[in-house]
């Protein structure tokens, strides 16, 4: 079995002889296992880091690569509009599965103030949206949202 790595063929043929040796099967064993633990995770997040930045690509192609409200495209994040937070799961991955509840933007201002307005404001994306739409803040791109009978951003306007 040739490898390209003169190391990792001495590696491979010193452990067959070894397993042969103490009488262990040399037939079947992988060269996975024959690696070190670190070696086996080092190996697994290269393959993790790959799949993330595929899918990655992907929702930004969907989505689009630039910032929903003020039209930045640096340091773009994606974000849900209910406003929940997934831990431990890239957004990269839940945008593929459901790409219309989520919205790209830039990290700062616009997704830390998003979530300052979700988070102690308690305003709903719609509201949010609306507020922007309705104010005179300069470099806000948002079409106006659909006409609502509800008067919960009376207090906020100015």
């Amino acid at each position: 079995m040739p490898y390209k790595i003169k190391e990792e063929n001495r590696a491979y043929q010193r452990e067959w002889t070894r397993r042969k040796r103490l009488g262990l099967p040399t037939k079947g064993i992988r060269q996975r296992e024959l690696l070190l633990p670190e070696e086996k995770r080092r190996r697994k997040n290269v393959g993790r880091r790959k799949l993330r930045a595929k899918n990655k690509e992907r929702a930004f192609s969907i989505l689009g690569y630039t910032c929903f409200f003020c039209g930045g495209r640096r340091n773009l994040v994606f974000h849900e509009k209910n406003g929940v937070t997934h831990r431990g799961t890239p957004a990269s991955s839940l945008v593929l599965k459901n790409p219309e509840s989520f919205v790209v933007l830039c990290k700062y201002p616009c997704h830390t103030g998003i979530h300052f307005c979700m988070e102690y404001l308690r305003m709903s994306w719609d509201d949010i949206v609306e507020y922007l739409a309705d104010s005179r803040i300069t470099g806000v791109r948002v079409s106006p949202p659909a006409p609502r009978s509800s008067g919960a951003l009376v207090s906020l306007k100015r």
